[in-house]
């Protein structure tokens, strides 16, 4: 309830550290909301890809809109995407806003949907 986190594993993705930084996003899972356009997520600040295990915890703060929905026994959907490294995701309040930061949505396993 207070903050999600997720080990990612970088190295199916490792070429991309020239160009991008990774990121997660949590949202409650609630299928009545397309997860492209929720706008009750938490993002992380980016961190370095590195080729091996990044660790990624976000805390929510106090006025984070995550916060509305975050409550015991929801269950919490992560998202791994990139940004590029001249982006520190404060613009993204949606999924939807990845790909107009100059971003991707990293697929289940980490590969890259060009």
């Amino acid at each position: 309830m207070d903050g999600c986190t997720a080990m990612i594993d970088t190295s199916s993705f490792a070429k991309a550290a020239v160009k991008y930084r990774v990121l997660l996003a949590c949202r409650i899972f609630d299928p009545t909301v397309d997860e492209l356009e929720d706008d009750k997520i938490a993002v992380s600040k980016p961190f370095q890809i590195t080729g091996g295990m990044v660790s990624i915890v976000i805390n929510y703060g106090p006025s984070d809109p995550i916060r509305s929905v975050a409550k015991l026994g929801t269950q919490t959907a992560v998202i791994v995407f990139l940004l590029p490294k001249d982006q520190d995701g404060t613009n993204v309040k949606r999924l939807s806003d990845v790909g107009k930061e100059g971003g991707q949505i990293l697929i289940q396993g980490g590969t890259l949907k060009d």
